[in-house]
C-alpha cells in the first residue's frame, strides 16, 4: 500500500513546520477550514507563496481504506484535488464536496466520496482564543445551533468543545482581530468574550442597535472612545484592514533594534502622516501649533545634515525627550539661551481627544503650578514640559504629558508577539496582584489603571513601559542597552542561568534587580540597570532640570537650581536637617556657591510656591 501522506505530493514547493500565534486567518488547502492562531501546520517554504495545511491535513494518507461499514465497500479510496463528479456528496456529512476529495479507487462507484474531515481515522482538535480553556473540533450541522461568539442561531460548520458544549460558528472564528467600521473613525478591537471582572470594565450598550452587551458574548470595541458593538450589528458591513492601514493603525513597538529614536516621536511621525493623507481627522480640521510660538526667541531648524554636537543632556524642552542628531529640531537662535524642540514637538495639535478620559484636552505650554510640575494622568509622572488638560483656559482635573497623550489605540509589542493589545481603563481602583503585569513590578492604584490589555489573552502592560525605546545610551557602558522584555529567556547564555540566579545588581543604584521583569542591559558586559536607574527613561525623565529660585528660607543670598538625584550621593538639607537621599530617581535644590541643599518639599511647603 502506498504509504505517501499530503504533504509529499501536494505542493511544489518544500514545506515547513511551524506554530505561531500570528493572528491573520489562514485557510487550509485540504479540508478549507480555517487555521486558528496558536494551531501548528505547515507552510511553504516560499515567504511569497500562501499555501498553508493544517497538520492534521498534512498528515492525511494519499490512499485510504475506511472501516466504517457503510463505506468500506467502496475501498481504497484514493485523495483527489477534486470530486470525480460535480455535486457529489460525502458519505458521512452528506454535504457537496469540492477540492480535495477522497474519491474510490474504483470506477464503478466513483460516485461516491468522502470529505477528508470525514475520513476515518479522522480526529482534529484546534486551540481558538475564544475559548482558550479546551481544544475545539470541527463538525458540520444542519440544525441551526447557538454560537457562542456573536448569540445568533446559525448552520454549518462549528468549532465545538463538548465538555463545556460550547459553539463558534466558524464565520465567527475567522473574524479578523482588527477591523473596521464605518460608524467609527478608529479600529476596532475584537475581543470573544469580557476580559475582566464585572463591574472593572464596563462595555456599556452597543452603539449601532443601542442594546445591552452582555458579558458572554464577543464585541468589537474602541475602548479608549468608550464604543462598543454586537459581533452580529458590525459582521454584514465589517471591513478587514488592508496591508497599508494595518501598518499605520496599529503601532509596532518598540520601532526598531537599531533605533535609539523614542517611539512617541515616531508614534506622532505615522499620526501627521496619516491625517495629511486623509486630507482631515476625525475632529476636522486640525488646528496646530507653529514654532514661533513654543518660545520667545527666533527658531532655527536643523535636519540631520547639521553638525552640531548634542550631548545626552540636550532635551526638548516640549516632550522632555532627548534631542537626537538624526531628528529635525529646532534651536534657539540666541547664544545665551539652550531652548532645543523637535519638529514635530514644535507643531502639536492644540486640541486633541483625550484617550480614555472621554473630554476634549487643550494644549498648554506652562502648568500653573509649582516649577511647572504636573503628574500624568497615565504614566503617574512629574513632568514640567508642555501637555493637555482638560480645561481650555489652563487648569483642570485630567492632565496628559505630550509622550503619553501620543499613546496609540491599538499596538503590537515584541514582549507578547503577533498578539494586538488595546488601550484600557479600569472603571474601579485597586491594587495590582502580582505577577499581573509582566512588563515591572509597579502594584499601586493610580498607576495600574490604565494599561495594553492583548485581545487575545491575559496579558498587560503599563502604558509608560509600552512606549520605552529599544536602546538607550549610559555612560556607564561603551555600548548601547538593549531593552530585555523575555526575562529569564534572555539570560540562558549566562554561566549560572538557574532560576535563584535570575537577580543581579544595577550598576548606578547598586540595589538588586529582578531580571524576571524588563530591563536595561549589556550582555556583553554584563551590566544591568533597572528601568527607573536610566535617566532618559526614568521615573523623573519627564522633569526639565536647571530651573532655579530665589529668596529661599535660610538662603537668601543666592538662587538655587534644581538638580536631579539619580547621579548624586545623599546629601543633608540645610533647611530641615535631614538627609536628601541620593542615587535615586528625585530632585532637590541646590547652591553650588554654598554647597547649600534643600529638599523639593522644604522649598515647596515652606516658600508656598504656584
Amino acid at each position: 500500500m502506498d504509504k505517501q501522506s499530503v504533504k509529499d505530493f501536494i505542493h511544489e514547493h518544500q514545506l515547513i513546520f511551524k506554530s505561531d500565534d500570528d493572528e491573520k486567518p489562514k485557510l487550509c488547502k485540504v479540508c478549507r477550514l480555517l487555521i486558528i492562531a496558536g494551531t501548528r501546520f505547515y507552510s511553504c517554504s516560499i515567504s511569497s507563496c500562501t499555501f498553508f495545511l493544517h497538520k492534521h491535513c498534512a498528515d492525511l494518507p494519499k490512499v485510504l481504506i475506511d472501516p466504517d461499514y457503510f463505506s468500506a465497500k467502496y475501498n481504497p479510496f484514493i485523495l483527489s484535488s477534486t470530486p470525480t463528479n460535480e455535486g457529489d456528496r460525502c458519505l458521512k456529512c452528506y454535504q457537496i464536496c469540492k477540492n480535495f476529495t477522497y474519491c474510490p479507487k474504483e470506477i464503478e462507484h466513483r460516485n461516491a466520496s468522502l470529505h477528508p474531515l470525514c475520513a476515518s481515522p479522522c480526529k482534529m482538535e484546534t486551540t481558538h482564543r475564544s475559548h482558550r480553556d479546551h481544544p475545539l473540533s470541527p463538525t458540520h450541522r444542519e440544525i441551526r445551533a447557538v454560537c457562542n461568539a456573536c448569540g445568533e442561531q446559525e448552520n454549518g460548520i462549528f468549532f465545538i468543545c463538548q465538555q463545556c458544549n460550547y459553539w463558534l460558528h466558524q464565520d465567527c472564528a475567522s473574524l479578523p482581530p482588527v477591523a473596521k467600521h464605518a460608524d467609527h473613525s478608529h479600529p476596532l478591537a475584537l475581543f470573544y468574550s469580557h476580559p475582566f471582572p464585572k463591574g472593572e470594565i464596563s462595555w456599556g450598550s452597543c452603539k449601532i442597535c443601542e442594546e445591552d452587551l452582555p458579558l458572554k458574548l464577543g464585541v468589537y470595541t474602541c475602548q479608549p472612545c468608550n464604543y462598543g458593538a454586537h459581533i452580529k450589528c458590525m459582521k454584514s458591513s465589517l471591513k478587514d484592514l488592508t496591508p497599508e492601514e494595518y501598518k499605520k493603525l496599529i503601532a509596532h513597538l518598540p520601532p526598531s533594534v537599531e533605533d535609539t529614536v523614542f517611539p512617541s516621536l515616531i508614534i506622532r511621525a505615522a499620526s501627521l502622516e496619516l491625517e495629511e493623507s486623509n486630507g482631515a481627522n476625525s475632529t476636522g480640521d486640525e488646528k496646530r501649533m507653529k514654532p514661533e510660538e513654543c518660545h520667545d526667541h527666533p527658531l532655527t531648524l536643523l535636519d540631520d545634515q547639521n553638525t552640531e554636537i548634542l550631548g545626552e543632556d540636550d532635551l526638548c524642552n516640549v516632550c522632555i525627550q532627548p534631542i537626537l542628531g538624526s531628528t529635525p529640531y529646532y534651536s534657539c537662535n540666541q547664544s545665551h539661551c539652550h531652548f532645543l524642540v523637535h519638529e514635530l514637538c514644535a507643531n502639536l495639535p492644540t486640541e486633541i481627544f483625550g484617550k480614555l478620559l472621554d473630554c476634549r484636552m487643550y494644549l498648554f505650554t506652562e502648568w500653573p503650578e509649582f516649577f511647572g510640575v504636573f503628574l500624568c494622568a497615565f504614566c503617574r509622572r512629574s513632568c514640567n514640559g508642555f501637555g493637555y488638560s482638560d480645561g481650555p483656559d489652563g487648569g483642570g482635573y485630567n492632565i496628559l504629558d505630550v509622550e503619553c497623550a501620543s499613546a496609540p489605540r491599538i499596538i503590537k509589542h515584541k514582549s507578547h508577539k503577533n498578539h494586538t493589545l488595546q488601550l484600557m481603563m479600569r472603571s474601579t481602583y485597586r491594587r495590582t496582584e502580582p505577577g499581573e503585569f509582566l512588563c515591572c513590578s509597579r502594584t499601586d492604584f493610580f498607576f495600574s489603571r490604565r494599561f495594553y490589555q492583548c485581545i487575545n489573552c491575559d496579558y498587560k502592560m503599563h502604558i509608560s513601559c509600552a512606549l520605552l525605546p529599544q536602546r538607550v545610551e549610559h555612560k556607564f557602558d561603551t555600548h548601547p542597552l538593549q531593552l530585555h522584555t523575555d526575562g529569564p529567556r534572555n539570560l540562558s547564555g549566562r554561566q549560572n542561568s538557574s532560576p535563584e540566579n535570575y537577580y543581579d545588581f544595577c550598576e548606578i543604584c547598586e540595589k538588586c534587580i529582578d531580571l524576571r521583569y524588563w530591563f536595561y542591559g549589556c550582555l556583553e558586559c554584563d551590566n544591568y540597570f533597572h528601568v527607573n536607574c536610566i535617566p532618559s527613561v526614568g521615573e523623573f525623565s519627564k522633569f526639565r532640570f536647571g530651573g532655579s529660585v530665589d529668596d529661599v528660607p535660610r538662603h537668601g543670598d543666592h538662587p538655587l537650581t534644581s538638580v536631579r538625584m539619580l547621579t548624586i550621593g545623599s546629601q543633608r538639607c540645610g533647611y530641615c536637617g535631614r538627609i536628601v537621599r541620593g542615587f535615586e530617581d528625585g530632585f532637590a535644590f541646590h547652591c553650588e556657591m554654598c554647597d547649600f541643599w534643600m529638599h523639593e518639599y522644604c522649598v515647596f511647603w515652606n516658600r508656598g510656591y504656584r
